[in-house]
């Protein structure tokens, strides 16, 4: 069974010897402790495309819940926090952000990614403006007004992470305000159709 690209003897002995000493752990147990762990790593939770820099070079773009992050083999070159990033948009085969300036800085800059077309582009702004809508805004309807390109017609329907939030904590407080219900008032049985016994 391989676990890891070019995967060697040794990494195999290690793999065996590292599930011994997790012997006795349940299934729910195991997949907590693998979080615990995989959420500390560096590409924990990324969304990562290749794109060129303004220098030509290869490099990885990671969207994910903090921001968007810039990765050249692996290694963290500049990270672009949501609260920074002013505008999301992308022409032609370039993604365009424009940041909130820095400290040192009074003027706003633009950072451009090339990406291999239009589509490339289009695809990526679409998963960066949904990732931003998620985690920073309290409804879907506010993203009409930040993220709106002229000639598109995407927008995002789904639920954000705040609506999520308040939808999850909202049966606990009604189920606490309400009184016993039998199950038999709660739920309908109907009966279901044995289609065995239906005539041919």
């Amino acid at each position: 069974m391989p676990f890891a690209p070019d995967q060697t003897e040794d990494l195999i002995y290690k793999i065996a010897a590292l599930h011994k000493q997790h012997k006795g752990q349940t299934p729910a147990q195991a997949a907590l402790h693998y979080l615990e762990y995989s959420h500390k790593m560096d590409l924990y939770g990324l969304d990562l495309h290749q794109v060129k820099d303004a220098e030509n070079k290869d490099i990885l773009l990671g969207i994910g819940a903090a921001g968007i992050s810039t990765y050249r083999e692996n290694i963290l070159i500049n990270k672009f926090n949501w609260p920074k990033i002013l505008k999301i948009s992308y022409r032609r085969n370039k993604f365009l952000l424009r940041v909130k300036p820095a400290e040192s800085s009074s003027f706003e800059s633009w950072v451009t990614f090339k990406l291999p077309d239009n589509k490339a582009a289009k695809a990526l702004w679409k998963i960066t403006v949904e990732h931003h809508v998620f985690i920073r805004l309290r409804s879907a309807d506010q993203a009409k007004k930040r993220f709106s390109r002229s000639g598109s017609k995407f927008r995002f329907t789904g639920r954000t992470l705040h609506q999520a939030r308040t939808n999850a904590a909202a049966p606990q407080e009604s189920n606490k305000a309400k009184t016993r219900h039998s199950l038999g008032s709660l739920f309908h049985r109907s009966k279901t159709m044995n289609y065995s016994l239906l005539p041919s």
